[in-house]
This record gives C-alpha cells, structure tokens and sequence, in this order.
C-alpha cells in the first residue's frame, strides 16, 4: 500500500510540474506576441499543440487570472509604457499593443485603468511638465 501511494504521489509531482511548464510557455508565447492583434486562446493553443479547453482551465488553476484577461492586462501595461515613454498618437499606442480598433482599446483602457487613454497621456504630460517647471 506505501509503494502504491508514493507511486501516485510522484505522478501527481510530474503532472504539476508539467503544467507548470506548459503555464510558462503559455505565458512566454503571450509575452511575446501579445502585440499581435490576432492572439487569442485558440491561437496560443493550435501554436502549442494543446486543446484551448485545457490551456484555458490548466492556466487559470496555476495563475488565478483568466488566458484573456492576463492577455489584456499585459497589452494595457505596454500600452501604459508606451504612453510613459512619450507616445501620445492613440491610434499607434492601441496598434502597438494589441488592438486593431483604437475606440475598443479606449473602452478597455479605460475599464482597467480607470480613466481613457487621452485623460492618461494629458495626467503624464501634466506631470512631466510640472516637473520641468521646477
């Protein structure tokens, strides 16, 4: 009975840190093509050889955030760095991170940062110039 419970505990080791591979591999692919305006679930999947069912509940059991929503919260972050780094153009900053429609990018931005994208850049060139002012 112990060898068949330590049997079972070490396949139960191999099969998390399997999915914990396959969690940083999902996570690499959208780190680097999140700019990619067609990155979805599906796409990530059909690239890694795995069902968008399985990808979907293995990622969200190991980083507690939803395929879609880590993907949108990374778009906004570089949408976010490129507005700090002096891009002002919305229509590039939405291509640049993601988006093919820059008045949906408006609507997420300003879901998941609280204010639009043109009420950020006007606050960072606000800030920018109050300090150039001192």
């Amino acid at each position: 009975e112990s060898v068949l419970l330590y049997t079972f505990s070490q396949m139960s080791e191999i099969k998390a840190n399997s999915e914990q591979h396959l969690v940083g591999n999902i996570i690499n692919y959208i780190e680097n093509y999140f700019s990619d305006k067609t990155l979805s679930l599906t796409a990530t999947a059909q690239e890694l050889g795995y069902n968008p069912k399985y990808i979907s509940r293995i990622f969200s059991q190991n980083v507690c955030i939803s395929f879609s929503d880590y993907l949108k919260n990374t778009r906004i972050k570089h949408a976010i760095f490129l507005i700090e780094s002096g891009l002002t153009a919305v229509k590039n900053i939405s291509i640049l991170s993601g988006y093919s429609d820059p008045l949906y990018f408006s609507n997420v931005f300003k879901s998941t940062v609280g204010i639009s994208p043109s009420e950020y850049i006007a606050k960072i060139q606000s800030s920018k110039d109050k300090r150039n002012d001192e």
